[in-house]
């Protein structure tokens, strides 16, 4: 289990973790979102609305893995969409997701050489 779902399950278990397109757009709407992530099996015309919100509202977003791996990760299965209402939880999680990142760009540039 990489960082990234480690801190979404503390992040769930502290509740500073809303699941479902419904709830996450109830807390985008009321302020309290701090970070989206939308799995990478969520249908686009699902994720559509709520992404949309989320921009409007200046909240950072991320796709990232799949309801299965991120539902099991935060024991909340057949979710694909996340809400983080926690500040520190959206930083550090924001900040792995980062990192995560530049690793799988580093090794693709590696392979391509």
């Amino acid at each position: 289990m990489d960082r990234t779902l480690s801190y979404l399950g503390f992040a769930r278990k502290a509740g500073a973790l809303a699941a479902g397109g419904d709830t996450c757009l109830m807390h985008i709407k009321k302020g309290t979102c701090r970070l989206l992530l939308v799995t990478c099996d969520t249908g686009p015309s699902a994720a559509e609305k709520v992404i949309r919100a989320a921009r409007n509202k200046g909240i950072p977003w991320y796709t990232y893995g799949t309801s299965e791996t991120v539902g099991h990760a935060t024991g909340l299965p057949g979710r694909h969409m996340y809400a983080v209402t926690d500040p520190q939880f959206a930083g550090t999680i924001e900040k792995s997701l980062a990192e995560a990142q530049a690793e799988t760009k580093e090794s693709n540039e590696e392979v391509s050489e």
